[in-house]
Order: C-alpha cells, then structure tokens, then sequence
C-alpha cells in the first residue's frame, strides 16, 4: 500500500509515493495533471492520496475520487506551516515528496479540507457568479454617478436604471459635452447588459432552489428566498462534516474573537476567518428573519431582541445568524423543514 502526494500545477503535476510497508520513497516524476489518474493506476495499491488545496486541486480530487482513490485535500496555510520539518528547500519534487511522508506518519488528520461534490460545485458557481456580477453592477453605478458630478449633476432618482433616471437623464445630457455623453451612455449599456444576465442566472437559481429538496427545507425559513436558500446550502455543504452545530458557527466566521491571559479575557467581534459566502448569506438572513412580525414569541426572538438591547443591532443580527445557522444544521441533519423554536418560559 503506498501514500500518494501530489503537488499539483495546471498543466504538470508532480507524483511522489512512500510504501506503507517498507518505508520507500519513490523517484519524483512530473506528469501532465490530466494523466495522473491513469498512471496511479498502475503504481500498486494505493492507501491514499494527499494534495494541498488549491486553484487546481479541486478537479483533479474529484476526477481521483471517480476513480475509487481515497482522496486528502489538505489546507494550504496549516501544510506550510509543517513543511518545514519535513524539507530542506522549496521545489515541487520536495513538495509532493514531504506530503507523501506526512501521510506516511499519519500526521495530516487535523489538516484534511471537505472536497465539494459537482453538483454543490454547480450551486456555488451560479451564487458567487451572480455575486460578481452585482459587484461590477454596483461599481458601474458609482461610476456612473461620479461622472454627472463631475459636471456639477446629481441624479435624484435611487435606481439609476429606473424610467425616472432615465427621463432626468433625457432632460439634462445636452447640457454635456460629446465626450461626456459617450461615456454615460456606455455605462448605461453596461448596467443594462449586466442586469440582464443577472436575470438569467436568478432563474437559473430559482429552478434548483426549486428542483433540490435541500434547498425546499431551507426556504421554509420566513424570509429566505431562491437564492439565499440556494447559497446557504451551496456554501454549507455535506453538513454531517461538522462534528458539531459549533464548529459549523466557526466555519461561517461568526464566532466571537477570544483573547486571554491569566485572569484577563476580551470578547471581540466576529472573527470573520470562515466562509464569507456563507456568513454574509446567514447576515442576511438573519436581517429577513427580524423583519418577521408573527415570530415574537419564539426563542430566536427572543435572542435577537435581548441582544439588540444589550449590545445594539449589528451584534443582534450576527447573534441571530449564528441561531439561525444551528438551526439550518438541525433541519438539514433530521431532514425537515422550519418549525419556530418556542422560548422557554422563565
């Protein structure tokens, strides 16, 4: 049985193996990364394959994992942070060379990342490709703002898409030079080409949020539309990874920053370390969730109002969040849907 590592690139991936048995170490050999699979099946019997995480990994692990190899995706920062012991110098031989040692001595189990499958693959692609898209919207709008005032104009309508916008715009654009109107107008025809895609990749959304029973369990949340059902279930993943609803808080970066030293501790904010697709996603939700006026009496209420007194509203939306990502976990492990948690009586 032999540990695999790989360093892998785009276009070479370099492969080296320990026997499990012997202890052996194997020359290092560069390979194109799409003949990896093949040339792992014909090197004995493997134990494991390890790779760090990275731009590349994502699809040569599945492609593996296809292949019935028992797959690791290790954490890049945590890797280099044992390297050291392990190698003398910084080239790829000595890199696939150290995580097939690591692998050897079992001393990678705390570095192991979750490898998403295609079809959570598919979610995150459609929800962060719809979040870039809105990222370029928002900064054409500001740019677009930031040039009528350069020429002493202010738009008063909100929406600079809107008819409004577009009538205040007719009345004043002869009042600019020929310059200045060829730059509005293919602003203008930006925002107008980015919303239409945008449109399409929300009706993409809403056919999964539609078709998948995951996201159907989510959505029963008051106040979670398609796509933030769709992100949160996309962002989240195989939930039974979590050894804990804690660790999956973690996860989110919504858990506090803890600093003690003897009989001293600071509480600080969030740490923000997590998944910022999935925290922003529960921020939000959290925000939907206490608009809800018919949800007073239950105890995510009651959490987020005794926090909104105590420490304001940013630390009651995130104390919120954090309920509602326990709660998600919960439905998602007992397969069901939204039923409000009541508050204790005192």
């Amino acid at each position: 049985m032999k540990h695999v590592g790989l360093d892998v690139h785009q276009v070479n991936t370099t492969v080296v193996w320990v026997d499990d048995q012997t202890g052996e170490v194997s020359r290092a050999r560069d390979l194109p990364t799409a003949a990896v699979p093949e040339h792992l099946a014909g090197v004995g019997e493997v134990l494991r394959v390890v790779m760090e995480s990275g731009l590349h990994s994502k699809f040569l692990a599945r492609q593996l994992l296809s292949c019935g190899f028992e797959v690791w995706v290790l954490d890049a920062r945590k890797v280099a942070a044992q390297m050291a012991a392990y190698k003398t110098g910084k080239t790829d031989k000595l890199d696939a060379r150290a995580l097939a040692k690591m692998s050897f001595e079992n001393a990678i189990h705390k570095m192991r990342v979750w490898v998403a499958d295609e079809h959570t693959e598919e979610l995150r692609a459609l929800t962060r490709t719809r979040e870039k898209l809105v990222e370029q919207t928002t900064a054409l709008r500001n740019e677009w703002r930031s040039q009528l005032a350069a020429f002493g104009l202010i738009c008063p309508a909100n929406d600079v898409l809107s008819a409004k916008a577009e009538r205040w715009l007719a009345e004043h654009l002869e009042r600019l030079p020929q310059w200045g109107q060829f730059c509005l107008q293919r602003l203008h025809e930006s925002l107008l080409a980015l919303r239409e895609q945008i449109k399409l990749l929300d009706r993409e959304i809403e056919r999964h949020a539609a078709a998948d029973p995951a996201c159907q369990k989510v959505r029963s949340l008051p106040g979670c539309g398609a796509l933030l059902a769709v992100t949160i279930v996309a962002e989240l993943g195989d939930v039974a990874r979590f050894a804990s609803l804690a660790r999956t808080c973690s996860y989110a970066g919504l858990t506090p920053t803890v600093r003690k030293s003897a009989e001293r501790t600071y509480i600080g904010p969030i740490a923000r370390r997590g998944n910022p697709h999935l925290r922003r996603a529960l921020i939000l939700l959290a925000q939907h969730f206490a608009w809800q006026k018919d949800l007073g009496e239950t105890s995510l209420k009651k959490l987020y109002y005794r926090t909104l007194h105590k420490h304001g509203p940013n630390a009651a939306k995130v104390a919120l969040a954090r309920g509602l990502c326990r709660v998600i976990v919960a439905m998602r492990r007992a397969d069901q849907a939204f039923a409000p948690p009541q508050a204790q009586a005192a």
